[in-house]
């Protein structure tokens, strides 16, 4: 799966459509995904997981809003307590 969403990543930046590579760095304990994981997200799309969930939900918008504004940023969320997202 990873390397499907690589090849649709690198196809769309051949194609000058903007997108974000969005890849857990670090994971401790019971988690859904661990590191390594990856998600493609895109304007109107997304593809693969990080694990499902609000989480997932938000990051997502996060990817959106950074796309339009054309930088990255790295992302903490806290799954062993309520976190506020």
């Amino acid at each position: 799966m990873e390397i499907n969403i690589l090849e649709k990543i690198f196809k769309e930046v051949e194609n000058g459509v903007s997108g974000a590579l969005v890849t857990i760095t670090e994971s401790q304990g019971s988690t859904p995904r661990k590191s390594g994981t990856i998600m493609g997200v895109w304007k109107d799309e997304f593809l693969g997981t990080i694990g499902g969930g609000m989480i997932e939900h938000r990051v997502i918008e996060l990817s959106r809003e950074l796309i339009k504004e054309g930088r990255s940023k790295e992302f903490y969320f806290d799954l062993t307590k309520e976190a506020e997202l």
